[in-house]
Protein backbone atom coordinates (compact mmCIF):
# COMPACT_ATOMS: atom_id res chain seq x y z
CA UNK A 1 0.00 0.00 0.00
CA UNK A 2 2.86 2.10 0.93
CA UNK A 3 4.76 1.79 -2.70
CA UNK A 4 1.52 3.44 -3.94
CA UNK A 5 1.45 6.29 -2.16
CA UNK A 6 4.75 7.28 -2.06
CA UNK A 7 7.93 7.67 -4.92
CA UNK A 8 11.80 6.89 -4.00
CA UNK A 9 12.11 10.33 -2.52
CA UNK A 10 9.45 9.73 0.65
CA UNK A 11 7.46 12.33 -1.07
CA UNK A 12 3.79 11.96 -0.98
CA UNK A 13 2.87 11.37 -4.32
CA UNK A 14 -1.35 11.61 -4.11
CA UNK A 15 -0.90 14.68 -1.82
CA UNK A 16 0.83 16.78 -4.34
CA UNK A 17 -1.29 15.02 -6.79
CA UNK A 18 -4.47 16.22 -4.98
CA UNK A 19 -2.96 20.10 -4.56
CA UNK A 20 -1.92 20.32 -8.59
CA UNK A 21 -5.79 19.39 -9.28
CA UNK A 22 -7.28 21.80 -6.53
CA UNK A 23 -5.43 24.61 -8.05
CA UNK A 24 -6.29 23.32 -11.48
CA UNK A 25 -9.98 23.04 -11.09
CA UNK A 26 -10.74 24.59 -8.00
CA UNK A 27 -12.15 20.96 -7.09
CA UNK A 28 -12.70 20.23 -2.71
CA UNK A 29 -10.45 18.37 -1.00
CA UNK A 30 -12.89 15.98 -0.36
CA UNK A 31 -14.34 15.15 -3.69
CA UNK A 32 -10.57 14.56 -4.29
CA UNK A 33 -10.24 12.66 -1.68
CA UNK A 34 -13.28 10.00 -2.79
CA UNK A 35 -11.65 10.10 -5.97
CA UNK A 36 -8.54 8.98 -5.37
CA UNK A 37 -9.77 6.48 -2.99
CA UNK A 38 -11.57 5.23 -6.03
CA UNK A 39 -8.59 4.76 -7.58
CA UNK A 40 -6.76 3.59 -5.58
CA UNK A 41 -8.78 0.72 -4.58
CA UNK A 42 -9.21 0.16 -8.74
CA UNK A 43 -5.66 -0.03 -9.32
CA UNK A 44 -4.94 -2.85 -6.33
CA UNK A 45 -7.60 -5.06 -7.66
CA UNK A 46 -6.06 -5.80 -11.24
Amino acid sequence: MKAFWYNDDRKNVCGIKIRELRKEKHISTKKLEIIFYVLSDYIFVQ
